[in-house]
């Protein structure tokens, strides 16, 4: 188990359901079906690969790939929710940061750099 992610294993393991929205989720997200869809993206990119790690805009190019209703604002939400939560990018190395071979994926270098200094 992974302490603080809801008291249970990593979600690969459990095969968390896109439609199992947790209590927490529901609090932090009052547009539950919009984060259903925008959820269910991120989670479904990261089911195909789960040994590589899932990128911010890996995400933001499934909202070209159909249509759906769900912002760039909104997969960055539910994106950092799921990576903090573990949920995503769990036992996997992160990109290489801008100065190595590579580009960080953050949309900003704020965010960038918050990224690759929490570690």
């Amino acid at each position: 188990m992974i302490p603080g992610l809801f008291g249970a294993a990593p979600a690969i393991a459990h095969a968390i359901g896109d439609d199992e929205i947790t209590r927490e989720e529901r609090a932090l997200f009052p547009s539950v079906s919009e984060y259903a869809v925008a959820r269910g993206l991120i989670m479904d990119r990261w089911r195909a690969k789960p040994t590589e790690f899932l990128t911010l805009e890996s995400c933001f190019s499934t909202l070209s790939d159909g249509g759906n209703n769900v912002t760039r604002a909104l997969v960055s939400s539910a994106y950092t929710f799921l990576a903090t939560h573990g949920l995503i990018n769990f036992g996997v190395s992160r990109p290489p940061h801008h100065g190595e071979s590579g580009c960080c994926s953050h949309a900003d270098m704020t965010a960038c750099h918050r990224h690759v200094h929490s570690s």
